[in-house]
């Protein structure tokens, strides 16, 4: 295998960058540029401050080749996160040290990592399985601290070690049932017959719960999205701007000011919201004025993000046209949805109580942009309605291959049931045992292609 090199700290200007090493020419090369490189060597795991040089092979060192002074790591291989020979140089960040560095270890023969290939190393080696690795990437891009718990408790190795339990009895049953097909002594009585379905229903329940999970890991992982609809000048954009404590959005009191959708992220309860600021929803009241063919554009983007939300916070302004705008929040087809009425400064509780009940088959929050008057109850309102704030800590299936993994393995057990019920023969029953096995050992990565691993590691950042 050869050797790679690649930054793993972000591109531009700063105090550190860190460049990391790893594969067979990893000594070799401390030796040629490092003058400290014996020291490097034999203090495995020690930071060791030398000079670094853009040294030619077999000539010596001189001050005319200094790329910087830096702090070198060597981790010999296999106790290292690729489990080979690694490098970590930690340099000063200018882009010109690290580009001339970068420059010297290609002339040393030593290939740019491709994006992931530090993590994939990792996993080929056995130092990590592939749920792990995924892990990794949703450690580097969490957000949140509900994302960041997810990654770490499948960087623990806690959703691994459950997949492979799951197998446990699956591999018992098999061996029973080849040993069955090898000493056939005699048929399947019905008290063995329903000890094998016990066991398979039992797998299946477990592997169903975890396929559910993956409903809430998405969206823990993902973030959650949030649309905010309603008719022009109804707060989208006030709303948008007081949630994220900043001026984000264009106010003006001209109606669609809004002309294409704005997305920002907050965090409420731990979890990842993604806000969308949305074009007004004016076919239906543009009487008066001229709708254009950009804002109409824009009217169409607010739809689409109605039909993939997982949560519409539909805003009303109650100085306009109610009966507008109930309209079209009728025609909203969504489960979740949160009507949120805007202006309640300006309401008397009579009003309110009104509204209220012009509403009663909608979860409602009355809110005043301006004044702020309703904020934090919205916030537990969305928290509430999302239902995440529990779950958090809880392992959960992130990952769309992972659970397309599980889904098959629970198909085939659906099918050893149907083998059992139909009195197939053990052969039939063994097939889909093995199968679903290899379904769930795909998940840690026990069986693999290079087209699973390619689509995995191709989302990595390069130098991970």
């Amino acid at each position: 295998m050869d050797t790679i090199a690649a930054l793993s700290t972000p591109i531009g200007i700063g105090a550190l960058g860190v460049v990391r090493i790893s594969g067979p020419a990893v000594e070799e090369f401390i030796l040629a540029v490092c003058k400290e490189g014996e020291s490097v060597l034999n203090l495995e795991r020690q930071q060791v401050y030398t000079a670094v040089y853009n040294t030619p092979q077999n000539n010596p060192k001189n001050d005319k080749d200094l790329i910087d002074y830096a702090l070198c790591t060597f981790f010999k291989g296999p106790k290292s996160y690729t489990g080979e020979d690694l490098l970590e140089v930690s340099l000063h960040g200018s882009p010109l040290v690290i580009k001339k560095f970068l420059r010297c270890t290609s002339n040393y023969g030593i290939r740019k990592a491709d994006p992931g290939e530090f993590t994939r190393r990792a996993f080929l080696n056995g130092k990590l399985d592939l749920v792990q690795a995924e892990a990794v990437h949703d450690l580097i891009i969490s957000e949140t601290d509900s994302q960041l718990k997810a990654a770490q408790n499948q960087l623990s190795g806690k959703l691994s070690g459950s997949v492979l339990k799951l197998g446990e009895p699956l591999r018992d049953l098999l061996a029973e049932i080849e040993a069955h097909i090898d000493f056939p002594e005699e048929d399947i009585n019905p008290e063995k017959s329903d000890a094998w379905l016990r066991v398979i229903n039992e797998v299946i329940n477990e592997l169903n719960k975890y396929i559910a999970s993956f409903e809430s890991g998405k969206l823990i992982k993902d973030g959650v999205l949030v649309p905010l609809v309603g008719i022009p000048n109804a707060g989208k954009s006030s709303l948008l701007n007081a949630l994220l404590k900043e001026e984000r959005a264009i106010v003006t009191d001209i109606p669609g000011t809004t002309r294409d959708y704005i997305e920002e992220k907050i965090s409420i309860d731990e979890i990842l919201i993604r806000l969308v600021d949305t074009a007004g929803l004016a076919e239906q009241i543009s009487e008066g004025r001229t709708i254009d063919a950009v804002e109409l554009i824009g009217i169409k983007r607010s739809q689409e993000f109605i039909t993939k939300a997982d949560l519409i916070i539909f805003l009303i302004d109650p100085i306009e046209d109610l009966k507008k705008q109930l309209e079209i929040l009728a025609d909203i087809k969504s489960k979740n949805l949160l009507v949120v009425i805007n202006k309640a400064d300006l309401l008397s509780e009579e009003k309110k109580t009104t509204l209220g009940k012009s509403l009663e088959n909608f979860q409602v929050v009355f809110i005043s942009t301006l004044s702020s008057l309703g904020l934090n109850e919205l916030k537990d309102e969305i928290s509430n309605l999302i239902g995440l704030k529990q779950i958090s800590n809880q392992t959960l299936i992130t990952s769309e291959r992972q659970r397309d993994c599980l889904s098959i393995a629970s198909k085939n057990l659906y099918k050893a049931i149907e083998s059992i019920n139909s009195l197939n023969t053990e052969e039939y029953i063994s097939f889909e045992l093995r199968t679903a096995l290899t379904n769930l050992n795909e998940i840690v990565g026990v069986t693999n292609t290079e087209d699973i691993l390619g689509r995995i590691f191709s989302k990595f950042c390069i130098g991970k």
